[in-house]
């Protein structure tokens, strides 16, 4: 069974919008944070020119949807997924800032929402390191379920899923 979870979101100061051309720096910034990075399966540092490549790409990609948290006026962190037909994979983060106050949680929610009600995706996956506990908290906490049914994937992971709320 998938929980919901109450946002006590204020609109008029917190909000997702979706990525800009705005944001490319700022992606790659968060990206190439060293917590970041160490909670990733690829931990190398992203090079400048392959961001702006993925970056470009993802923004032409129909099939890519991803948003900013903002929290007074302040860009908090992104929340991305990869649409494949009914599936949608998320990934999220979080900037140096604003980790440690409840953003993650709030950011994946109301993220998942969004995707849920603009499209026809009705499963949701995250792909996390096994050692990353504050990853599967945060997500668990946000209704996803651990699944035994693991995808095929190169390194050791979790598999959780969410599914569209009936």
């Amino acid at each position: 069974m998938v929980q919901s979870v109450e946002l006590q979101v204020n609109p008029e100061r917190n909000f997702l919008r979706p990525v800009a051309n705005d944001d490319l720096e700022r992606l790659w910034i968060w990206a190439n944070d060293p917590q970041i990075r160490a909670n990733s399966f690829n931990q190398q540092s992203i090079d400048w020119e392959e961001h702006c490549r993925w970056f470009r790409a993802r923004l032409a990609d129909p099939n890519w949807r991803a948003y900013i948290g903002i929290d007074n006026a302040q860009p908090i962190g992104m929340v991305r997924f990869q649409i494949h037909d009914v599936i949608a994979n998320i990934g999220v983060n979080i900037s140096a800032t604003a980790r440690g106050q409840g953003w993650g949680k709030k950011i994946i929610a109301h993220g998942c929402a969004l995707i849920f009600s603009e499209t026809p995706v009705n499963k949701i996956t995250a792909l996390i390191k096994p050692e990353n506990c504050l990853s599967l908290a945060v997500f668990r906490a946000t209704g996803f379920q651990e699944s035994t049914a693991l995808p095929d994937f190169p390194f050791p992971h979790r598999y959780l899923v969410l599914l569209r709320p009936h």
